[in-house]
């Protein structure tokens, strides 16, 4: 099943990340699934020790395609270290986090050659 980005931002991640882009004083953009706003403002503003090559894939993310983000983040993939974990996060820091680890996991996951070449 496709689905639209409204429909990916009504699911309780994004929902979440609405709330926290809305509790730092951000305009949330319903163009642009909310945890990945959340992953970029995190990026722009926290000192995350990210590898390069992750923030520019994050930053490649909102011209993505809904089909795309259901792809990276809704199919399921057997040997990842584990699903987002973000029910826990109080803050949006542990938010960032969680979603960050989840994607540089599925990078990984997808790209297995994509952290060796150093």
């Amino acid at each position: 099943m496709i689905m639209t980005i409204e429909e990916l931002n009504s699911l309780p991640l994004n929902h979440k990340s609405r709330d926290m882009l809305i509790l730092l004083g951000e305009k949330p953009d319903p163009n642009i699934p909310y945890c990945i706003q959340l992953a970029l403002w995190g990026l722009k503003r926290l000192n995350l020790e990210v590898e390069e090559g992750v923030k520019e894939f994050i930053h490649a993310m909102p011209s993505w395609r809904p089909s795309r983000f259901m792809n990276f983040f809704m199919l399921p993939s057997e040997n990842i270290k584990g699903d987002i974990h973000w029910e826990d996060a109080t803050s949006p820091e542990e938010l960032v986090y969680a979603i960050i680890t989840y994607i540089e996991d599925k990078i990984a996951h997808h790209f297995p050659f994509y952290f060796s070449v150093e």
